[in-house]
């Protein structure tokens, strides 16, 4: 849920990282080719630089593409558009998929654990296959994003969901059937990210790995 509330951190900061860090590989590899002995200095002010280039280099689309996954901006599409849970519960119980037991464990760990929007989208999708409507599920993600990190009130919230479904709350529901995990155990493919970052992202690695090539990197780095 940190997206929700930090919405930079829904791939915006992984994107600028990713440029910053495939400039200064760049830097070092031109160091690399005047035979400076530290390739890997830099001051203060250059960094700054580093990072203000890499910010220009951040689009607009990138950016859009990952606050779309936090439901915090307006929007005059029907199909993002969040309304109330209490506005939507009198014909939520109608919709087929939502009594599926099994989303409903994957929403439980969405309350509960540190799993993000887009991941907990993507895990719907896979669990539900084409049967998957994003419209269906807009309520109850926007239930558990109001709480802000709280657990036991997200919780709550999704009871009101499963009471108005099987009569019960959340917790109680999922142990109606000792199978409701079999379906969610499969390694679930996380959401695919903006296009910008998987080049940048590819870019820094060909860095890398010339630097490897002239071993200034031994092994695997640290960080990416």
């Amino acid at each position: 849920m940190t997206p929700f509330v930090q919405p930079c951190d829904a791939g915006i900061i992984r994107c600028l990282k990713a440029h910053y860090r495939k400039a200064y590989c760049m830097c070092a590899l031109q160091l690399e080719e005047a035979d400076e002995r530290d390739i890997y200095k830099i001051n203060i002010r250059e960094a700054m630089i580093l990072v203000e280039e890499a910010w220009e280099h951040v689009t607009t689309d990138t950016i859009a593409h990952c606050r779309k996954h936090t439901l915090i901006l307006p929007t005059e599409n029907p199909i993002l558009a969040v309304t109330t849970p209490s506005n939507s519960l009198s014909n939520f119980e109608i919709i087929p998929t939502v009594k599926d037991l099994s989303t409903w464990k994957i929403l439980q760990d969405f309350a509960t654990t540190e799993m993000g929007l887009p991941e907990a989208e993507a895990k719907l999708q896979a669990c539900l296959g084409s049967r998957y409507n994003h419209g269906d599920w807009v309520d109850a993600y926007h239930a558990v994003m109001c709480t802000e990190n709280n657990s036991e009130e997200a919780v709550k919230a999704l009871d009101a969901f499963t009471n108005k479904i099987f009569g019960l709350p959340l917790a109680q529901a999922l142990i109606m059937t000792v199978n409701v995990t079999t379906s969610i155990q499969q390694e679930i493919p996380l959401p695919v990210h903006p296009t910008s970052l998987q080049i940048v992202e590819n870019e820094l690695q060909d860095c890398v790995d010339e630097l490897k090539r002239h071993k200034r990197i031994i092994g695997a780095p640290l960080t990416l």
